[in-house]
């Protein structure tokens, strides 16, 4: 109980640090005094996010240096595919984010609160808000491999595009969430969604999930952590070496950006293919 409490009372802070106060037209300064302290909270995780992408994005100054001065032949082009995805950043993280937070919140979290006086409390004990922070992280990483797979066939790679115009010698964490409105609805928000809703999951539940999410998104598109990535981080895991194997070949490494879903199914996809012979088919058939 103590653990709980205390983590409560730290979450509760810093997301009192990190949560602006929106401008009074924002919303209308709709009545729905919930809904708006939901989107509030996640123009917070957003701002926070952006903080971040912009210090990371200076620690990895080399490649935005490269980026944007030193290739003569093709500066303009790097320019404007940065600028590109400092627009996305904010329509992502400060507009289309807080608002799929704030409803999930709102309609399903509080969904049987009429009104409140800010966002009450999460009832959950400290091993319920993990447990149900972890199907989140599942369902995500499950929902985001499937869709990214999707979005790597012919009828589907228009909205992925713009992503892997970042080719791994361009590859900055302002790449993280430079993607099109379509692959942050579809592949990005729409697993965590689900993944809620599944768990039945409270604020703090989302709060935590959202924020590893976010975090192991940045890293994996962070140039100097390519190295350290494979030799320290599990298998398990999706490194940064990884996932800059993805941009490079495209057709393998589709996980991202937490739990390795390629590992998993590479060991269901063997253990199939010994199994078809006894069954009387090739492996290859598969």
């Amino acid at each position: 109980r103590f653990f709980c409490r205390r983590a409560k009372k730290l979450m509760r802070s810093a997301m009192a640090l990190a949560t602006p106060e929106l401008p009074g037209a924002f919303l209308l300064r709709c009545k729905d005094t919930l809904l708006y302290e939901a989107v509030r909270e996640g123009f917070g995780l957003g701002f926070v996010t952006l903080i971040v992408t912009i210090l990371l994005d200076l620690v990895a100054w080399r490649t935005v240096y490269a980026m944007l001065i030193r290739r003569k032949s093709e500066n303009s082009n790097d320019r404007m595919l940065y600028l590109k995805a400092i627009l996305a950043n904010l329509l992502n993280n400060l507009v289309l984010g807080p608002l799929i937070y704030g409803a999930l919140v709102r309609f399903h979290v509080y969904k049987d609160l009429e009104t409140a006086q800010g966002l009450p409390e999460d009832s959950d004990d400290a091993l319920t808000i993990f447990g149900k922070g972890c199907v989140v992280l599942m369902t995500e990483a499950l929902g985001y491999y499937l869709m990214h797979a999707a979005m790597h066939t012919r009828e589907l790679i228009w909205m992925h595009k713009f992503h892997h115009k970042f080719t791994c010698d361009k590859i900055v964490p302002m790449a993280a969430n430079a993607v099109s409105v379509s692959e942050y609805l579809l592949a990005y928000m729409l697993p965590i969604v689900s993944g809620a809703v599944i768990a039945g999951a409270g604020r703090y539940s989302l709060l935590w999930s959202v924020g590893v999410i976010s975090s192991n998104n940045l890293l994996i598109h962070t140039p100097w952590l390519h190295d350290i990535s494979e030799k320290v981080l599990p298998d398990i895991f999706v490194s940064t070496a990884k996932h800059f194997d993805h941009h490079n070949r495209l057709t393998k490494h589709y996980a991202a950006p937490t739990v390795d879903i390629d590992l998993f199914v590479s060991i269901v996809h063997n253990k199939v293919n010994k199994l078809m012979p006894l069954l009387g088919y090739h492996a290859k058939q598969i």
